[in-house]
């Protein structure tokens, strides 16, 4: 076969070609690139994290492997080291995590430790502080974690609204401060005092101490309740009863105000512990009722009076040797007395405006009891005859037996009987109400009667009485009874 001068020529070309294709293979080497600096940052720059998580992985990120080992320093800064801990551990405020050559990333285990302490949301930073050879700071540097206290704040409130102390309590009284759960933290309570009649250092004083009319009271962890101690001061006087009043006025640290706070303490004088305060009787359609009150010696100083819709008062007045000389009344009248050499009263005078309206004269038994009373009353004419005169009997214990109502017969000496009051079968038992009431000062009735007898008009009228007590052993009841129905009731109070 004859060969083609053409396709030699082509197959030439392609030797040639190939062969210079292969010597330039082997003259020119690749060149390798050497891998750069691990960069290294935090994946996050923020984390909020509760007080009772699980443990928590803080990741720092790598944009490629590591080439070689090393290690990550890091910076921590806080307030409470002791609200967490990590993994690797936290020594002198920085935490070394190892790195590996092939690792993609490094982390360290955060772990919140769940306490009682109320601290608030705190604030923890964490610096990339230094990197090894093979390594470099990226631009996530830095993360900030806040750690979420789960502890609320304690309520702070009085347990009462009211309370009182005897003025004779050495021991005082203690006003308790409870907490809503143990106080989380450090507090502080701030309270202060008012009164109207009660002066600090002369009625009462308080541990600890006051100063210008506030009290603050120091409160640590731990604590379920707060206390301040009131220590009133005994005059031996009788005094109306002081109230002072508490008030929180301000909370701090790891407390809040409550519901409660105010307490108003009544320091009760005990001098008149046990006196009578008032009386109220009411019956079908009407009511009448007396509230006394003292002097501080003692002696009654004014009766409030109730009559239905009436009302007034009458308030005692008293000598040096602390006897009643006059009682003056709030719709002007007044009641002048006048005693005999061994101080009985003998005689009362009644003005009203200035004029004498009515004037009584008083005569004494051999027991000393008011035997009679006569009654003048001033007339048109101005002259004074007797309009009544009343006799009393009594039983030999001193207890009135019977009051006998009498008017003069005009022109004459003779006196006809309107009524006769009988009380009988008498208890044993201290009565500060008596239902006869003559003289300031004087009693007629000593014990309880149960029985009473009105003979009037030429009828006779039966009575019986029955009592409850309270727990001093005194009245705080009465019922009347009439044909086996109660008629009226009487109650009464005391100091």
């Amino acid at each position: 076969m004859k060969a083609n001068p053409f396709i030699n020529r082509i197959l030439s070309v392609m030797m040639t070609t190939a062969g210079l294709l292969s010597c330039s293979k082997e003259e020119v080497q690749p060149i390798r690139q050497q891998p750069g600096p691990v960069s290294v940052q935090f994946k996050f720059s923020t984390l909020a994290i509760q007080e009772r998580s699980s443990p928590v992985q803080v990741v720092l990120a790598f944009n490629q492997a590591a080439q070689q080992n090393g290690s990550i320093t890091l910076s921590v800064s806080a307030d409470h080291y002791h609200d967490f801990k990590t993994s690797p551990g936290l020594i002198d405020g920085t935490i070394v995590i190892p790195v590996s050559a092939g690792q993609t990333e490094a982390s360290f285990l955060f772990e919140p430790i769940n306490n009682e302490s109320l601290t608030g949301p705190q604030l923890i930073s964490v610096v990339i502080a230094s990197v090894t050879d093979g390594l470099l700071t990226g631009s996530v540097k830095e993360l900030s974690i806040t750690l979420q206290d789960d502890e609320l704040p304690a309520q702070v409130a009085f347990l009462q609204d009211k309370s009182s102390v005897s003025e004779d309590a050495e021991q005082g009284f203690m006003v308790v401060i409870p907490f809503s759960q143990a106080a989380p933290g450090t507090g502080s309570i701030e309270i202060s005092i008012t009164s109207d009649l009660a002066v600090y250092g002369v009625h009462y004083t308080t541990d600890p101490a006051a100063s210008n009319g506030k009290v603050e009271l120091s409160v640590e962890p731990g604590m379920h309740q707060a206390r301040l101690q009131v220590l009133p001061v005994n005059d031996f006087l009788f005094n109306q009863d002081r109230v002072i009043q508490f008030s929180i006025e301000k909370v701090s640290g790891a407390l809040e105000k409550g519901s409660q706070l105010v307490n108003e303490l009544r320091i009760v004088d005990e001098e008149k512990t046990g006196l009578r305060k008032s009386y109220e009787t009411v019956s079908n359609g009407w009511r009448v009722k007396r509230t006394y009150s003292y002097d501080e010696q003692g002696n009654i100083h004014q009766i409030q009076w109730e009559q239905n819709t009436l009302r007034g008062t009458y308030t005692y007045h008293y000598n040096a040797g602390r006897l009643v000389t006059k009682i003056t009344s709030s719709d002007l009248t007044e009641t002048h007395f006048t005693r005999d050499i061994a101080s009985r009263i003998i005689k009362s005078e009644t003005y009203k405006q200035g004029e004498l309206k009515k004037y009584e004269l008083f005569g004494y038994d051999d027991a000393g009891n008011v035997g009679e009373v006569a009654v003048f009353d001033r007339q048109p004419s101005g002259e004074f005859i007797m309009t009544r005169l009343f006799v009393y009997l009594y039983y030999v214990n001193g207890n009135l037996y019977k009051r006998l109502s009498f008017s003069p017969e005009a022109g004459s000496e003779e006196y006809n009987l309107l009524s006769e009051e009988i009380y009988g079968n008498y208890m044993d038992r201290d009565n500060q109400f008596p239902m006869v009431e003559l003289l300031p000062g004087r009693t007629t009735q000593i014990g309880l009667p149960t029985s009473y007898q009105l003979n009037q008009n030429g009828l006779e009228l039966n009575y019986s009485f029955e009592y409850e007590y309270n727990s001093m052993g005194s009245p705080s009841m009465r019922r009347t009874i009439k044909n086996g129905q109660v008629v009226e009731l009487t109650s009464y109070s005391y100091y």
